[in-house]
């Protein structure tokens, strides 16, 4: 996959601001492949199954937070699961609750 120039992602970020979604239906999976398809990545390069677990509005708002926090999260595991392919080629399934992700306190103190 061809990694996305600045004045791509600008275009899509005004796209999306323009004509915003109305519905609470949503594929996190596909937007987490949309996310990591900015770097030539995909869910598939995990080697095992990408999962969600909940859904938004996990608070009142029009930002979809759960969605946002979950989609970051899974990139990453998705990305440090790639490496540990890598080395030892094996796979890993990854499953991410979106629903506490917005309501857990962070482990450590933010300074």
């Amino acid at each position: 996959m061809p990694v996305k120039t600045g004045s791509e992602l600008t275009k899509a970020l005004l796209h999306n601001l323009a004509n915003r979604m109305t519905s609470s239906k949503f594929d996190l999976v596909q937007d987490t492949n949309d996310v990591l398809s900015i770097v030539g990545a995909s869910a598939d390069d995990c080697g095992g199954k990408l999962s969600f677990y909940g859904a938004d509005p996990v608070a009142r708002s029009v930002v979809r937070m759960g969605g946002m926090a979950a989609i970051g999260l899974a990139a990453k595991a998705v990305m440090a699961a790639k490496i540990w392919k890598a080395r030892t080629g094996l796979g890993q399934d990854i499953h991410v609750d979106a629903r506490i992700l917005c309501h857990s306190p962070p482990t450590r103190p933010i300074r």
